[in-house]
């Protein structure tokens, strides 16, 4: 069950630890301001939502978060035309618990995100994906681009428009 998370819970050690501990099972170059993990949750221009069990009160088993993308400092060989437009949300990798992937609930979360984003008046959404991924959205009629390709890793920076 997807669940945009209040501020409430936003603030709870507890609900912070069980994200943390999700967000330790992505592959360290995924793991976006690591740093300032805790700082992000709680601040209120962050986009967060969760995929829980069950329940809209089970347990999370996965999360989306981002916010504007003036908030990140991304790699330097991304230049965004729209950086400093204030226009921009960055959805950072999507975190999913071992053993919950390809049940659909990234996509689910991914989809909610979108909509709390396009309820925020952003214009478009940026993030990185797989190539093929990326390129299955084009085709798919979805208004994506790629921005910035890196190879050999083929993790592109796309944008859609929302």
């Amino acid at each position: 069950v997807p669940k945009i998370e209040s501020m409430r819970s936003r603030i709870d050690t507890e609900f912070q630890g069980a994200l943390f501990e999700i967000f330790n099972e992505l592959p360290t170059p995924l793991q976006i301001n690591r740093e300032n993990f805790v700082k992000t949750v709680q601040d209120p221009k962050t986009i967060l939502n969760t995929l829980r069990v069950g329940s809209s009160d089970g347990p999370i088993i996965g999360f989306a978060k981002g916010g504007p993308l003036e908030s990140y400092s991304l790699r330097p060989e991304i230049i965004d035309e729209h950086f400093g437009k204030h226009n921009t949300v960055f959805l950072e990798p999507i975190a999913l618990k071992m053993g919950y992937w390809g049940l659909q609930g990234g996509s689910e979360m991914r989809h909610l995100f979108t909509m709390q984003a396009h309820s925020m008046n952003y214009q478009y959404l940026t993030s990185f994906a797989l190539r093929d991924v990326i390129q299955r959205r084009i085709e798919g009629n979805e208004k994506a681009e790629f921005v910035t390709k890196f190879d050999p890793e083929r993790w592109d920076y796309y944008r859609i428009e929302l």
